[in-house]
Formats: C-alpha cells, sequence, structure tokens
C-alpha cells in the first residue's frame, strides 16, 4: 500500500519520467537502426566499388576478345581477297561480284540446256542437238560448271566467314555478360 500511496502523490512526475524513458528507448533504437543502415550502406558501396572493377574488367577482355575475332576476320577475307588480287576489291565488292556471277551464271545456264523431250523424236524436231553441237554445248556446260562450282565456293566461303565472325561475337558478348547461349 505504501507503493499506491507514493504513486497517488506523485504520479506527474512518474509519468514525466516513463514520457523520458520511452523518448531514450526510441532514440537508442533510431541510432541502432541508423548504424545498421550506415553499415549496410558502406557495404553495397563496397560491392558496388568490386562490381564496377570486375565490369570495367569485363569490358576489356570483352573488347580484345573482339579485336581478335575483327583479326581473324579481317584475314580470312583478306585471304579471300587475295584470290582476286588483281582487282582492287573490297569485301562488299567481292560479296556484290559473287551474287551477280551467280544470278548470271543460273540465267545462263537455263537459256543453254537444249529443249528437246525425251519422248520426242529428235528427227523433226527443230530443238534437236546434233552430235557436234551436242558435244560442243556440254564441254561448255562442263567447263561452265567448273566455273559455277569455283564461284559457289568463293561464295560460301564469304558466307561462312561472316557467320563464323557473327556467331564468335555474339557468343563473345553472351560470355562476357554472364548470359548463356542455351
Amino acid at each position: 500500500m505504501i507503493v499506491i500511496e507514493f504513486i497517488r502523490r506523485n504520479w506527474q512526475a512518474l509519468a514525466v519520467m516513463a514520457i523520458v524513458a520511452v523518448v531514450l528507448i526510441r532514440i537508442e533504437i533510431l541510432k541502432s537502426e541508423r548504424d545498421d543502415a550506415l553499415s549496410t550502406v558502406a557495404g553495397l558501396q563496397q560491392e558496388a566499388i568490386k562490381r564496377n572493377a570486375e565490369v570495367t574488367v569485363s569490358n576489356q577482355l570483352g573488347l580484345q576478345a573482339v579485336a581478335r575475332l575483327e583479326n581473324q576476320y579481317n584475314a580470312k577475307i583478306n585471304e579471300l581477297l587475295e584470290v582476286n588480287a588483281h582487282d582492287q576489291k573490297t569485301i562488299n565488292d567481292l560479296r556484290a561480284g559473287l551474287s551477280d556471277r551467280l544470278r548470271k551464271q543460273s540465267e545462263s545456264y537455263n537459256n543453254q540446256l537444249p529443249n528437246n523431250v525425251t519422248s520426242q523424236s529428235a528427227g523433226n524436231d527443230s530443238d534437236a542437238i546434233s552430235l557436234g553441237q551436242s558435244e560442243n554445248f556440254y564441254r561448255q556446260a562442263y567447263l561452265g560448271a567448273i566455273d559455277y562450282i569455283q564461284t559457289l565456293e568463293q561464295a560460301g566461303a564469304v558466307c561462312a566467314a561472316d557467320f563464323n565472325y557473327c556467331r564468335d561475337y555474339v557468343v563473345t558478348e553472351q560470355s562476357r555478360i554472364g548470359v548463356s547461349s542455351e
């Protein structure tokens, strides 16, 4: 009962002390949260600095890899251009020239083929080819086919070099930024 009497007489002072105690506890909680937040921010800053250094190194390695790929590609293209060294061509000129040659050769072969049908007799057919003409035609067709195959091989080599360069570039960039191609 002495405690109850003490509280009745000093309740105002006790209320002030309770408010001060709550405020002090709240201040300590806020300081603790602030310290935790500051340590988290400092840790994040350290991680950001570390990640920026990794990105810088990764970018440098990527640039070096791309430079190597470009050098390999340029070497292959120069090798392909040396086949026609007497022409002063760029790779775009070579692509366009090969495309035009293939188109013209395909058109000329379609125009050169005899129009005779095996079910018709060769006697009165105006499209029939005599033996001498036939031999000459097939000789020219054979020589034209060799030229056509060489053109196809050159065009295929250019196409393969372009494809390999593009594929290697994409794979290099994917591995640099951490993306899987699967």
